[in-house]
Parts: structure tokens; sequence; C-alpha cells
């Protein structure tokens, strides 16, 4: 069984659209721009990958900043595992639909992932770190 351990890695700076309004509230101003930390963290993992194996991948958002923001898309790479397990073995999907997240919360979308059944069966049990790469703005 493979384990995959994530790197909660951010990611990219929140970019705020210029005009954009916060629902409920007045337009957004520099000082109210100046109080968001523009990260935002992705993190998730997953446990019993296997040569040929497809499983879900639950990805947790979260938002710590005192905005809400709208990620537009989140990339997930694999990274080796050993020199015989690389990461090209273990192909994971993104997510690339515009979700909402709201200030000081989190969300959780669902992609998979797999193990190639090309895989040796020494990657069985192997722990492949995941690294999270996204893009958010202010919503």
């Amino acid at each position: 069984m493979a384990l995959l351990i994530v790197w909660a890695v951010m990611l990219q700076s929140v970019q705020p659209q210029p005009h954009a309004t916060a629902e409920g509230s007045q337009p957004l101003t520099a000082i109210s721009l100046a109080k968001a930390t523009g990260r935002f963290y992705l993190s998730g993992d997953i446990v019993g990958l296997y040569p040929g194996f497809r499983a879900p991948l639950v990805i947790s958002i979260t938002n710590p900043n005192p905005l809400p923001i709208v990620v537009d898309w989140i990339s997930v790479k694999p990274r080796d595992a050993s020199p015989g397990c690389i990461g090209r073995l273990v192909r994971a999907v993104g997510w690339s639909m515009p979700i909402l997240v709201g200030a000081g919360s989190t969300q959780v979308v669902t992609t998979h992932i797999h193990m190639r059944p090309r895989a040796p069966d020494a990657c069985q049990g192997a722990t492949f770190p995941l690294i999270y790469k996204g893009r958010a703005h202010l919503a």
C-alpha cells in the first residue's frame, strides 16, 4: 500500500480584482486589501495506492484571510518516493473550476489519483510527497 504524504505548501498569492466587491459589503478599499495575508493553503493525502489502483483524492482549501476568495485552479504534482518509485508513476488530477472559500474557512474538493499499472511492486507501501499549487483572487 502506498502512502502519499502531503506538503501543505502555498502556493501563490491571492490576486485581488481591482473593483471587486465582497458579497453584502462596500467595494474593497486599499485598507481592506492590505488586511488580507495573500495566502491560502492546500492539503490532502491518500493511503493504499498500488499499481493500477485509482482512488478519490480529497483536497482541503483553507483561507486564513479576513475576506472570501475564489480559487481558480489547483494542481497536484507527485514527487519521487525513491529512485525506483518516481513521481511520474502516480497521476493526480487537479481542479479547474472556481470555488468560493469564505473568510477564515475551509472548503474541500474531490479529484482522483492513481498509480500507473506499470509501477514496480516495490512502490507498494512507498511514500510519494504531493506538491500542491493553486491560484485565487478575492471574491
